[in-house]
C-alpha cells in the first residue's frame, strides 16, 4: 500500500511540480522510449488520471507503476527521484521500500526546512 502524500495543498503549478513532471517525462522516454511513454499516460487518462494531474496524485501513479511493471515500477520510480532530486540540487538516500510519493515528500520536506532556514 502507498501512503497518502503528505503536503497535497502545496501542489499546483509551482516550481516543485514543474520540476517533478519534467523528470517524470525525461525518466519515462529514456527508459521506455516515447511511444512506450504515450501509452502510459493513454492507460492512465483511461484510469482518470491526466497528465498534469500527475504531481498532484502520485499514489495513484505509484500504484499504475507497480501493478504495470511489477518489481520494475519500483526501478522506474528510483530512477524519478533520482532524476528529480539531481534537478533539485539534493543528494538522493535510497530508502528500502521507498515509493516515488515518499522520495518527492522528503525532498520537499528537505527543501521546506532550507527555506526556513534561510
Amino acid at each position: 500500500m502507498t501512503p497518502q502524500f503528505q503536503h497535497p495543498e502545496l501542489w499546483g503549478v509551482g516550481r516543485f511540480s514543474t520540476l517533478l513532471s519534467e523528470s517524470i517525462e525525461e525518466v519515462l522516454v529514456n527508459l521506455l522510449g516515447e511511444q512506450v511513454k504515450q501509452t502510459i499516460y493513454e492507460c492512465l487518462e483511461r484510469q482518470g488520471l491526466r497528465k498534469p494531474q500527475i504531481p498532484q496524485d502520485l499514489p495513484r501513479f505509484d500504484a499504475f507503476l507497480e501493478d504495470n511493471f511489477g518489481r520494475g515500477g519500483a526501478v522506474i520510480e528510483r530512477q524519478i527521484a533520482r532524476r528529480l532530486y539531481t534537478r533539485l540540487g539534493l543528494n538522493l538516500v535510497k530508502v528500502p521500500h521507498y515509493a516515488l510519493t515518499d522520495y518527492v515528500d522528503m525532498a520537499f520536506r528537505r527543501l521546506s526546512r532550507v527555506e526556513r532556514l534561510a
